[in-house]
């Protein structure tokens, strides 16, 4: 992202969020009753809001087909698997790259269970803050806001400054953000989970195949998202195959627990009045646990 401005691409999953809730419950793939409160002025000082965020989204879905559709899955899927973390017993989530994460407010458990800690760009969190504000939102008690740029600043000391307890079972989501990051950067924050989370622990991410990252997939969506947001200074840097990613993790003392392509989570989300809804191919999701040393 472009320096001292908040993220873009944050602002723009909040609006696919936000239209998405306003579906009949039978047809949503994820529910963010808070997503309205985070999107732009844009959509919010004119009166017929939900039109003008029908009309952003169809243009968005002709230039990249199947993007939307996948982030709104993506949503899906770690919410899911936050479920399942709360049940297994929860004591800690780390939101990396929090962006406009409504996470905090949706799971209302969470506030008698979990710490909180939201690590995101200053200017993002700065915005997200400013919006708790203007719209009357309760900040939660149990949230940490912990500013930070994740390819230069290390994670770890500022996340013990804000009370992080490393004996502590964590779910850390990190939502939206392996490809923006260098290897090292990856390496850095893989090492930081590993090292500092009880076994069981567990991290959920998306990423891209190598070929979105380098440039060299086939996909019209990737290629034309690739141009789009080296605009906004968020350029594809990091990828990773999915035959790969098994033993990517292991080298990094995770368990892999599901790893799940376009197909796969189509399948899982996209049923009956839904099935016809295009989903990209170019997103993949993962589930990992924290493995004992």
């Amino acid at each position: 992202m472009q320096a001292n401005k908040p993220s873009t691409t944050a602002e723009n999953n909040a609006v696919l969020r936000a239209l998405e809730s306003m579906r009949p419950a039978a047809k949503r793939i994820c529910d963010d009753p808070y997503a309205l409160y985070f999107i732009s002025n844009t959509f919010r000082d004119v009166k017929n809001t939900k039109q003008i965020m029908v009309e952003r989204i169809s243009a968005w879905e002709k230039i990249f087909p199947g993007v939307c559709n996948a982030i709104l899955a993506r949503t899906r899927f770690i919410d899911d698997c936050l479920e399942d973390a709360i049940k297994e017993g929860l004591h800690q989530m780390v939101i990396m790259g929090a962006g406009y994460d409504t996470r905090a407010l949706r799971f209302k458990r969470l506030k008698k269970t979990a710490m909180i800690f939201e690590l995101d760009h200053p200017a993002t969190q700065e915005i997200k803050l400013e919006r708790y504000q203007r719209n009357k939102l309760h900040i939660p008690d149990n949230i940490y806001f912990i500013p930070v740029d994740f390819n230069s600043e290390d994670i770890s000391q500022k996340l013990f400054d804000a009370g992080y307890i490393r004996s502590m079972r964590t779910f850390f989501i990190w939502e939206g953000m392996t490809y923006y990051l260098s290897p090292d950067a990856i390496d850095r924050t893989l090492s930081f989970i590993s090292n500092n989370a009880p076994e069981e622990s567990s991290v959920v991410f998306d990423y891209f195949p190598s070929s979105v990252a380098d440039g060299t997939s086939p996909l019209n969506e990737a290629r034309a998202l690739s141009v789009a947001l080296k605009q906004l200074g968020e350029e594809f840097v990091f990828g990773l195959d999915p035959e790969k990613t098994k033993g990517f993790l292991k080298d990094r003392r995770f368990d892999l627990m599901k790893n799940l392509t376009a197909k796969e989570y189509k399948k899982l989300y996209f049923a009956n009045s839904n099935q016809y809804r295009r989903v990209s191919d170019m997103f993949i999701f993962a589930h990992a646990k924290v493995k004992q040393a």
